[in-house]
């Protein structure tokens, strides 16, 4: 295969780059010359690359030891560039390649430091020739298109060229014939005739005649007739008679009759002249000579008009014009002892000399044009390629010293910046050059410690050079750093970050705040998995806040959203919808808001775990919840209207030794442990956590109304709405039945009885719903600060701007239902207040038959779940109770935002219950006074527990 261009991304390779005897074809990509760390082996031998060498594969100055291009088939001449390569010592082979012209001297230089394996001749037997000339030899196939000059010999093959060569005709024809005839004729005949006829006569006729005449005679004669006639005559005679007479005469005669010329003349047209002296004609029949002869060397003629010359006298030359004789001086030579010829150009000679005059080589010149009796060597800054008459000055940018038969180019690093340089000036430290005229300082960002350079060198990550021509790098202060050729130091270096004054031209570094990650450079402090930081800003870029919930999962720091540049960045939908989205960044899955504290749609907050979870089977399990709930109302209702004496028998006989205070403090007690760890932002382990998801029935928090709405807006306001609305719902329903039932009952009797079920009922939905519906209201009523921007958002939900306008109605009413829901405690209590003297039983031998005997008062039947499981002097313990819920589960939140503080509160009250409990035993049933005791004590070692968890976190 080929070489491709993307080779050039090998750039980080500094060792060794093989690729010999792998049969590559084509030409070397220029990329090549990126692969400048190569330190060691560069090879590409033996393959069947051509094209020319690209002069990048210059930049590979730091190879040290190999450098094989050598057995492919790459043509041209040798790129100068290749001299860079100077700190090669053991291996320079570019053998057995079609290369031509002549070795630069750049690269010539380089055999003094190779060592052992200096190939670059061996097998290029162009080398030495003009690459622009054809080769001295025909290629041993035919080319599809001549050559532009003719090659000296035919072509061997029996193929010739599809079309003749365009300038001149070969010296010899080519065995077949080309379809196409050239416009002149070759100098000898062809062996064969062309398929059609030249535009002249061939100027001697072919041997074998056509095999029969031609339909028309030539435009003009030959000079010999055919061997056979043409079958007409030429339209025209000729000016003069041919040699031999032609079968038959001219149609026309001629205009003018023939002329004679005598010997000594020559025919100039109708005219017969003299010849000049030196020159001589003995012709007087036609044809007439047309000019004069020279006389032979060692005759002269000084006359005109002569038919012979005369011989020169013993000892003496003819003169190279023939008009005198005489004796060869210095500058001149004798020719075969007949005459003395004036040195050529370029040729001198010292003294007479026989036979020719000697070659002025290269490096030297003869200050004459003819006759030149020296040669002088040329002087430095000048040369001379031989058989010339003066020195040529050295160009800018090269230099010789004296007797050169060329200038050498000046090496890279090295300059020559005047016409006719004896030599070539290295540049100094904190310069370099390419153009070998004139060195230039190293730009900023760059330095260059050392001489004779042909380039500087990158100021490494961590330096800077403020200043052109710098010879070292400064290095940053510790707190900055920079990337590689930087003239300054303005990013910030590992374990810091920068802020930016208005304009964004000035930068300070900082130390990386707590609880995150700097990368330096230019990126923005990273928070740490379970932080959070403000994006809409780089100004808040040191704020971070510890988030609340399990919903903040950390960033990586090297990602390009938190550089600089992506804050202010005008792409707004890549900003804030698109892949540097702070959800995106921050938040788990599902997660969204400031501290990640909000739910996206299709996602509910799972208060053990503290993530957002998608609605799926929390929203078919609210939906089976609110079904089964309604289901087991209307079945009860109708069960009381229908069978009300069995239900009342089989409830008296099963369940009226049933003890409902112990089920009342189990209920309250899960339903308190299950709401630590929202009150408290706390993440317990996960076996107990996995264990405070089961209890979250307790709560009522399997009912995810959130999963009902399809829009994020206002979603947490309709939440609460819906909580405060729909126990109010249930109310009404039974309100509703038992007005049906007491309505439509024919029985009198009965009706007190309906009353009291339904009163039964409505305070049993009571009991079980104003906790967490009061959690749900006051946790609309608990905002977190922000101090870096004085914003303030919802605690349970933090889309919600505590700020805004919509919250401020939003607090009114939930106030409002706050309000009237913390008037159903009070109800009982004037409820149990106005039979206090009926209720109130003093202790002593007789209470348990007196509280038996208050218990079966039927005017007291639709309080009895308020009062029967409580001491007769307790009768309004179960008030004091459900705000003791309350004050756990709803309103623990709002003393403190610290959870450290609110776990200590828990534990407090936790321990003050647990005295009242031990002392008081407010429950009619020892058993379950025990039961009690335990359950606070269990309070209290889960707030306990969630402080510990809190401070080791800390």
């Amino acid at each position: 295969g080929t070489l491709v261009s993307e080779i050039g991304l090998l750039n980080k390779m500094v060792v060794n780059f093989v690729l010999s005897s792998n049969s590559l074809t084509g030409a070397m990509p220029s990329e090549i010359g990126q692969l400048s760390l190569m330190t060691y082996n560069f090879d590409l031998g033996l393959n069947s690359l051509i094209q020319t060498i690209p002069s990048q594969i210059g930049q590979l100055s730091a190879l040290k030891e190999y450098f094989y291009l050598n057995s492919n088939l790459v043509s041209g001449s040798i790129p100068s560039e290749l001299g860079q390569l100077i700190s090669i010592t053991n291996t320079f082979s570019l053998s057995s390649n079609n290369l031509c012209g002549s070795i630069p001297s750049q690269v010539s230089a380089l055999s003094l430091y190779v060592t052992s394996g200096w190939s670059v001749q061996d097998g290029n037997v162009l080398l030495g020739t003009d690459c622009a000339l054809p080769s001295p030899m025909p290629t041993p196939l035919p080319s599809l298109l001549p050559t532009f000059i003719p090659t000296p010999n035919p072509t061997t093959t029996r193929h010739p060229s599809i079309t003749p060569t365009t300038m001149e005709p070969t010296p010899l024809p080519t065995i077949i014939p080309s379809p196409i005839p050239i416009p002149s004729p070759t100098n000898l005949p062809m062996p064969l005739p062309t398929l059609y006829p030249t535009p002249l006569p061939t100027l001697i006729p072919i041997p074998i005649p056509t095999s029969s005449p031609v339909l028309a005679p030539t435009q003009k004669p030959i000079l010999l007739p055919t061997s056979q006639p043409t079958l007409s005559p030429t339209p025209d005679p000729t000016s003069l008679p041919t040699i031999r007479p032609s079968n038959l005469p001219s149609v026309t005669p001629s205009s003018t009759p023939t002329v004679h010329c005598n010997a000594g003349t020559y025919l100039d047209s109708t005219t017969c002249i003299d010849c000049p002296i030196g020159k001589y004609s003995s012709t007087n029949a036609p044809p007439f000579a047309t000019s004069c002869s020279l006389c032979p060397v060692g005759q002269y003629n000084n006359l005109v008009g002569q038919i012979t010359c005369i011989d020169c006298a013993t000892g003496k030359l003819s003169s190279s014009d023939r008009t005198f004789c005489k004796d060869c001086e210095a500058g001149e030579y004798n020719y075969n002892n007949t005459e003395c010829v004036a040195c050529e150009y370029g040729k001198y000679a010292p003294q007479a000399l026989t036979d020719s005059c000697l070659d002025c080589d290269a490096g030297f010149h003869t200050n004459n044009a003819t006759k030149a009796t020296t040669c002088t060597a040329c002087d430095a800054g000048k040369y001379s390629h031989g058989l010339t008459i003066s020195c040529a000055y050295c160009a800018v940018g090269k230099a010789s010293v004296g007797s050169a038969a060329n200038c050498s180019e000046c090496s890279s690093g090295f300059v020559a910046n005047t016409i006719g340089s004896s030599l070539c000036s290295a540049c100094s430290a904190g310069r370099y050059s390419l153009s070998t005229s004139n060195c230039s300082a190293c730009p900023i960002g760059q330095h260059q410690g050392s001489t004779g350079q042909s380039s500087c060198i990158n100021c490494i990550s961590g330096t800077y050079s403020s200043l052109p021509g710098s010879v070292l790098c400064d290095i940053c202060d510790l707190e900055y750093s920079s990337d590689s050729g930087a003239s300054t130091c303005p990013l910030a270096a590992n374990g810091y970050y920068l802020t930016y004054t208005s304009d964004g031209d000035s930068v300070i570094s900082h130390n990386c705040p707590k609880n995150t990650k700097c990368e330096g450079y230019d990126y923005a402090p990273v928070p740490n998995s379970g932080y959070w930081v403000d994006r809409s800003s780089y100004e808040h870029v040191s704020d971070i806040y510890e988030c609340p919930r399990e919903t903040c999962k950390g960033a990586k720091s090297n990602s390009s959203c938190w550089k600089y540049a992506a804050y202010n960045q005008s792409d707004s939908y890549q900003k804030n919808e698109g892949t540097c989205k702070a959800s995106k960044l921050l938040c788990t899955e599902g997660a969204s808001g400031p501290l990640c504290g909000s739910c996206d749609v299709g996602y509910v907050y799972h208060g053990e775990t503290k993530t957002c979870t998608q609605c799926g089977v929390a929203k078919d399990f609210t939906y089976t919840f609110i079904g089964v709930g309604c289901g087991i109302i209307l079945l009860i209702t109708l069960l009381s209207f229908a069978h009300q004496k069995k239900i009342i028998n089989f409830s008296n006989k099963h369940f009226k030794s049933f003890d409902s205070g112990s089920l009342k403090v189990l209920w309250v007690t899960y339903q308190i442990i299950v709401s630590v760890s929202w009150n408290l932002d706390i993440q317990f382990p996960v076996m107990f956590t996995e264990f405070l998801s089961l209890l979250s029935v307790l709560s009522l928090d399997i009912l995810s109304v959130e999963c009902f709405q399809s829009d994020s807006r206002d979603r947490y306001y309709i939440t609460v709405y819906l909580w405060s609305i729909i126990p109010i719902s249930f109310a009404l329903i039974i309100f509703f039945i038992g007005c049906f039932r007491f309505f439509f009952t024919l029985n009198d009797d009965r009706k007190p009885k309906i009353i009291n079920q339904h009163i039964w009922l409505l305070l049993l939905l009571s009991y079980l719903v104003l906790p967490p519906v009061t959690m749900k209201q006051l946790q609309g009523l608990d905002c977190i600060p922000f101090k870096h921007n004085g914003s303030s958002y919802l605690r349970v939900d933090t889309s919600v701007d505590c700020n805004s306008d919509a919250y401020l109605v939003f607090k009114i009413i939930d106030i409002l239902c706050f309000t009237i829901y913390q008037f159903i405690p009070v109800i009982w209590m004037l409820l149990l207040y106005r039979q206090r003297s009926t209720l109130h039983v003093p202790s002593g031998t007789e209470a348990e038959l007196a509280l038996n005997e208050r218990d079966s008062n039927p005017a007291l039947a639709h309080l009895l779940f308020l009062f029967k499981d409580y001491k007769g002097d307790k009768w309004w313990f179960e008030v004091a109770e459900m705000y003791r819920r309350i004050m756990f589960v709803g309103v623990l939140p709002l003393f403190s935002p610290n959870a450290s503080k609110r776990a200590s509160l828990g534990c407090i009250f936790a321990i003050l219950s647990f005295v009242y409990f031990r002392e008081e035993e407010p429950f009619r049933v020892q058993i379950t006074n025990n039961i009690a005791y335990i359950a606070q004590f269990t309070i209290l070692l889960t707030f306990y527990t969630a402080l510990s968890i809190d401070w080791s976190c800390d």
